[in-house]
């Protein structure tokens, strides 16, 4: 326990080495900033090297994508935690049910945020909880609104199955069903990941007009006063206003 703590401590002095002032360094320099024997410190380098928290330029090492992915996914949370949480109290409240923000991390969707009404599902989904993107509204808006060489990576990777009796696992028609998406500007679905359930979601774009986070709520049932379109209404609402906060600007035809 205290050699893995040890290592973990070590890989991140190696990172902290690197700073503004000093965006690349070399084997020995990194080795001498982090006060580690140079074939210690060339061992832990290996390895960030293959899991893309570093890049080699000849014999310069400098930071890698995999912590510009998660640095955009932490910006991207800090920004819409003081944007979206007054946005889904406010949605929770209208409807009495649990509220969503979920985002896309790699091929999945997390959930980060949750709000709970009067009639919440409780324990739907967990913060932090990796899940499928192809079962559930959340996942299928995230991976909707992605480009199609994404889908074709995601399916060659991710072989969908059941874990509903609703659960789609027949790639073209879940293809069939993105590409609605995209044109419906939602998506609604019953029971795909956990049976007896109800979620529909819709895009949050960012100042980039990228979707990498959606609103989804959830119900357990549908009651008399809800019916697909006014559920539709409100979520897609509630999302365009997060877009707009976060500085989305929809494009007009004609512009």
């Amino acid at each position: 326990m205290g050699e893995t703590v040890q290592s973990i401590s070590r890989l991140f002095a190696i990172l902290n080495a690197f700073s503004f002032d000093r965006t690349e360094m070399t084997l020995s320099e990194i080795a001498e900033a982090v006060d580690l024997p140079v074939s210690t410190a060339a061992r832990f380098i290996s390895t960030m090297l293959q899991d893309g928290y570093l890049k080699k330029d000849g014999r310069n090492y400098y930071l890698g994508h995999k912590l510009f992915y998660l640095g955009s996914i932490a910006a991207l949370q800090f920004n819409m935690d003081r944007t979206v949480e007054p946005i889904m109290k406010e949605l929770a409240a209208v409807t009495n049910d649990y509220v969503s923000l979920n985002v896309l991390s790699q091929y999945h969707r997390v959930c980060v945020k949750k709000v709970e009404g009067d009639a919440s599902i409780r324990m739907f989904v967990k913060v932090g909880e990796p899940l499928p993107l192809y079962a559930g509204s959340a996942g299928k808006v995230l991976l909707a609104y992605q480009p199609e060489e994404y889908w074709d990576e995601y399916f060659a990777l991710v072989k969908p199955k059941p874990l509903t009796p609703n659960t789609e696992t027949d790639v073209d028609k879940i293809r069939q069903a993105l590409k609605k998406i995209r044109v419906d500007g939602y998506c609604l679905t019953i029971g795909e990941r956990i049976s007896g359930t109800i979620s529909v979601s819709a895009p949050i774009f960012d100042k980039d007009r990228t979707v990498k986070a959606c609103l989804t709520i959830g119900k357990v049932r549908l009651d008399e006063e809800d019916n697909e379109c006014y559920l539709a209404e409100i979520v897609k609402m509630a999302a365009q206003k997060t877009s707009t906060e976060m500085g989305y600007i929809k494009q007009v035809r004609g512009d």
